[in-house]
């Protein structure tokens, strides 16, 4: 037995129009077309793991990692220790991408009309002072 049913689907986009300041502090600042303005949060994934990626940094350290000047092979405690520390790693990750595609989905659903501003955001981080030695050569 079979059964089809016509079905009318229409994207129908809401009117209201949404910017997007991305920042360092706060993940993203929205202000829509009603005036209102909203911030979503940095969730610093990074954060949350640094106390695990330097117990595992540590302990890769304390293991015979490869040496590329002698040809010495890694010993089997350093591979499993680095794959545990990548592991972590891969974990940050997914976890900046997963709530960077909750944040894109959110505001699709309920924006029509989304811009977002053209900044290199990660150049607005703090620089370090240069070293005295290389004042001379630092050009901005």
């Amino acid at each position: 037995m079979s059964f089809q049913a016509e079905t009318a689907r229409g994207l129908e986009r809401a009117a209201r129009a949404v910017g997007i300041d991305l920042g360092i502090k706060t993940l993203a600042v929205m202000a829509d077309s009603t005036g209102d303005v909203r911030t979503a949060p940095n969730p610093n994934h990074y954060e949350r793991a640094r106390k695990q990626l330097r117990r595992a940094s540590r302990t890769v350290s304390r293991r015979r990692g490869p040496d590329r000047r002698t040809g010495q092979k890694p010993s089997r405690r350093w591979e499993k220790a680095n794959a545990q520390r990548n592991k972590i790693h891969h974990h940050v990750a997914n976890l900046r991408e997963d709530a960077l595609h909750k944040l894109t989905t959110a505001v699709a659903a309920e924006y029509g009309t989304v811009v977002v501003e053209d900044l290199n955001v990660a150049g607005h981080a703090p620089q370090p002072a240069p070293r005295p030695q290389d004042r001379r050569r630092r050009i901005r």
